[in-house]
């Protein structure tokens, strides 16, 4: 496995989808419903302190630059300690992939496939993304470089095309009276940029550690500025009032472009096609994930890896289709986030901490 290298690029692709998930379709709602016309400004603050929580992770992975994130907790906390800085990182993202499968197969089923139950998307997603775990490192880097430019095309003709109904003036006022809203609304902002903290995974595959680094922190720039700049477009196309109603105005702002030729009459199930990869590919990063936190967690040894994928086709399901309320499932989808600040603000600086006072005690002695 760590002869297989990702270059550069394959970092930056990784780290753009660890994020830029399901959570686009659904980000310019909750943040509107919290902060109304500003809801851009706390993503970008939320932006801002993303990229804070990023330099402990990258300074704990210099430190340990062979190893991913549950071998550099274990190695540095210690056996029974480190199992319990891993659990609630194993407890978020197993959650977080199988409500996020759930969102956009309501999503996919609303928009597109009306007819089809729901529970055959969720499997038939969780499936595809088994076998590409499967094939591991080297094909996912491979398969996620062919989906990005799709996925990212995708968006741009989507953000070119809204700017015709644009109306500027549904974003002003700018912060009045709202200032404190806005920062109240920071952490909400922060934890829609859920899973930044993937590239733990990937990047003791890097060919270049150097380069890595820099194509991270450049990935990182990619989901902030497209959540920023839909969430404008949104409160700018449909107004505050109707954009706390709509659950998925990414998707109805390409229900709003109109064409003077029918060419495309729906135009949202054209974009939720392209965008099924751009899931898919967050999907499979989480799952690649879970595979290697619960391997480590349990001391399972790489052989037997493909058990632990075979279980997940069956535990990705169950917590996808558990609650049966769509609104429970946008509840609940929320409140697991906020495991990623605990993980970003608490675990990542503990760790880094730790592993910096055992690597100093070492050169000493």
């Amino acid at each position: 496995m760590k002869n297989e290298k990702l270059t550069s690029a394959q970092i930056f692709v990784i780290t753009v989808f660890s994020i830029l998930g399901v959570d686009v379709l659904v980000v310019p709602h909750d943040m509107a419903s919290l902060v109304e016309q500003d809801a851009w400004i706390s993503l970008i603050l939320g932006g801002l302190l993303l990229f804070i929580g990023a330099i402990p992770l990258i300074y704990l992975l210099n430190i340990y630059p062979d190893k991913d994130l549950p071998q550099i907790v274990l190695l540095v906390a210690g056996k029974w300690m480190g199992r319990i800085l891993l659990l609630p990182i194993i407890l978020f993202v197993i959650i977080y992939a199988g409500m996020s499968t759930r969102i956009f197969a309501q999503a996919l089923k609303l928009f597109l496939v009306d007819k089809t139950p729901l529970w055959v998307i969720v499997i038939s997603m969780v499936i595809v993304a088994a076998y590409i775990v499967y094939k591991d490192v080297y094909t996912m880097g491979a398969v996620l470089d062919i989906i990005f430019p799709i996925s990212i095309i995708s968006l741009l003709i989507l953000i070119l095309l809204s700017l015709q109904n644009i109306e500027p003036d549904r974003i002003r006022p700018i912060l009045f009276r709202n200032t404190k809203d806005v920062i109240k609304a920071v952490i909400p902002g922060f934890y829609h940029f859920a899973g930044f903290g993937i590239i733990s995974y990937f990047i003791c595959y890097a060919s270049d550690r150097k380069s890595a680094n820099k194509s991270f922190l450049l990935g990182l720039l990619v989901p902030v500025s497209f959540y920023v700049v839909i969430t404008m477009i949104c409160i700018m196309v449909f107004g505050v009032p109707p954009l706390k109603i709509i659950v998925y105005p990414t998707l109805n702002l390409s229900k709003s472009i109109e064409f003077e030729a029918a060419i495309l009459d729906r135009l949202e199930s054209f974009m939720a096609v392209f965008w099924i990869s751009m899931v898919f590919a967050s999907l499979a990063l989480f799952y690649y994930v879970s595979v290697r936190n619960l391997s480590e967690f349990f001391s399972i040894p790489n052989r037997y890896r493909v058990y632990v994928i075979y279980a997940h086709i069956l535990i990705l399901p169950i917590i996808s289709l558990f609650l049966p309320s769509s609104v429970e499932v946008f509840e609940f989808h929320d409140r697991v986030k906020y495991l990623e600040v605990l993980i970003a603000f608490a675990i990542f600086p503990i760790v880094t901490v730790w592993a910096a006072i055992k690597k100093k005690r070492g050169m000493q002695e």
